[in-house]
């Protein structure tokens, strides 16, 4: 089997199957104009997901303010998201950061066309992934 390694942001790879298996399971990355208003992500959210090798369970709150979604939770303290200025095909189309880490989230739309967000955790300045989370709209 031939695997082609594609070199991400910071020294990274990432094989070409990999890749492929995040495209057929989440769709090409969209370009900005094809992103939702901020609007569509606010409201409140449960929470699920392994931090530094621990579950977690929580809620977020997500209110939109000056063109970027502030987020509000518990178990992080605030943090926000903006629409991610890097529009490489591999880059997540939401980053920020929540607490002491960044944060970086594709989307998808549920049957309701409401947003379920999967999130990468990430240490500042460090290159290893630190957690992943999974948002869904409450109610």
């Amino acid at each position: 089997m031939i695997d082609f390694p594609l070199t991400l942001r910071r020294g990274k790879q990432l094989s070409f199957l990999s890749t492929a298996l995040i495209w057929t399971l989440t769709g090409p990355p969209l370009r900005a104009e094809q992103m939702p208003p901020l609007q569509y992500f606010v409201g409140e959210y449960s929470m699920i997901g392994r931090v530094a090798g621990n579950l977690i369970a929580g809620t977020v709150v997500a209110t939109e303010n000056n063109e970027r979604l502030e987020l509000h939770t518990e178990l992080f303290g605030n943090g926000w998201l903006v629409l991610n200025d890097n529009q490489s095909e591999l880059a997540a189309p939401l980053a920020g950061e929540i607490g002491d880490r960044e944060l970086f989230c594709l989307f998808k739309n549920d049957n309701d066309n409401y947003p379920i967000l999967n999130c990468r955790l990430q240490v500042s300045g460090e290159q290893a992934s630190d957690g992943y989370l999974t948002l869904w709209p409450n109610g």
